[in-house]
C-alpha cells in the first residue's frame, strides 16, 4: 500500500511470492512515474516474502529512492527472519519496532496508530502482524497484514478491556488476502467497514479470497473492492469524501436469451 499526503510518502508492505522481479519491474517504475524520490517511512507487517520482496529491492539494489525510516513488528527484535531487512537498511537508528499505543503523524493531518502489536515471539509469522488504523479527517482505514483469527480475537478482547471501542472504519483491508482463517466476526462487529479491500492475485493457488470471507463482509454491509477483479485500486480522500478508482473496470456479466428459431 502506497500512501501519499502532499510530498510525503508511506509504504505499507510490498512484495510478491510469484513475481521475482516485482521491485525492479513494478514497484520502482510506479514510484518514479509518480515523481516519488523518497519514502518517508516503510512499515512491514511480517517477514513473509509476499510482503517484503519489493521493499528489499528498494533497500538492496537501487539508490534513487531512499527510505528514511523502517517500522517493523515487535517480533523483529529477536526473530531471525527479519535479519535481511535490518541489514539492508544499514541505519540501526532509523529502525523502529511497533508497540500497542504507538502513533505516527504525517504533516499533522494524518495519523497511523498501532492498536495491536502482534504476538512475539511466535513461530507463525502471520501472527507478528500488527493492526494499524489510519485516520485522516473522517476517513479511517484498517491495515491488518496477515493477522489470524486468533489475533483478531485478542485485539477485540484487549480493546473491550480498555473500553476503547474504535467505531466504524471506511475501508477494512481484509487480513491474509481473504483467507478463511481471518476477517472474523470478532473484528467485523467492532469495525463495521463500509468497504472491504481484498488484495490477491487472480487464479492464485491458495484459492484466495474464500467464499465464506466474501459472504461475511457482505453480511456486515461492506462493499467489496478486490484487486483480483479490479487490478490496482486507488483511494482518494479529502477527509470527508472518498473517490475510488481501479485500473480495470468492473465488468458485470451479460446474459443473452437463447435465440428463437
Amino acid at each position: 500500500f502506497l500512501i501519499r499526503l502532499g510530498d510525503c510518502t508511506l509504504l505499507l508492505d510490498c512484495g510478491s511470492s510469484s513475481q521475482k522481479e516485482l521491485g525492479r519491474y513494478t514497484l520502482e517504475p510506479l514510484l518514479l512515474s509518480r515523481g516519488i524520490r523518497r519514502i518517508d517511512a516503510a512499515f512491514v507487517s511480517h517477514s513473509d516474502l509476499d510482503h517484503t520482496s519489493g521493499l528489499l529491492y528498494l533497500l538492496e539494489e537501487q539508490e534513487r529512492i531512499p527510505i528514511h525510516s523502517l517500522y517493523l513488528p515487535k517480533a523483529a527484535l529477536e526473530d531471525e527472519s527479519y535479519r535481511s531487512l535490518k541489514e539492508a537498511f544499514k541505519d540501526p537508528a532509523g529502525i523502529h519496532y511497533l508497540s500497542e499505543g504507538d502513533s505516527f503523524f504525517l504533516k499533522g493531518k494524518l495519523r497511523l496508530s498501532c492498536l495491536y502489536e502482534g504476538r512475539a515471539p511466535y513461530p507463525e509469522a502471520n501472527s507478528h502482524s500488527p493492526f494499524l488504523l489510519l485516520e485522516y479527517g473522517d476517513f479511517r482505514m484498517a491495515f491488518t497484514g496477515d493477522m489470524t483469527k486468533g489475533d483478531e480475537e485478542l485485539l477485540a478482547k484487549r480493546l473491550r478491556q480498555k473500553g476503547e471501542l474504535p467505531g466504524a472504519v471506511t475501508v477494512y483491508k481484509a487480513a491474509h488476502h481473504g483467507s478463511r482463517t481471518s476477517s472474523s466476526d470478532a473484528v467485523l462487529k467492532l469495525f463495521s467497514p463500509e468497504y472491504a479491500l481484498i488484495s490477491y492475485g487472480p487464479g492464485n493457488s491458495y484459492g484466495h479470497p474464500h467464499r465464506e470471507v466474501r459472504e461475511r463482509f457482505l453480511r456486515y454491509g461492506a462493499k467489496l473492492l478486490e484487486t483480483g477483479e479490479r487490478g490496482q485500486i486507488t483511494l482518494e480522500t479529502d477527509g470527508r469524501r472518498l473517490w475510488i478508482k481501479s485500473f480495470l473496470p468492473r465488468i458485470e456479466p451479460v446474459f443473452f436469451p437463447w435465440p428463437v428459431l
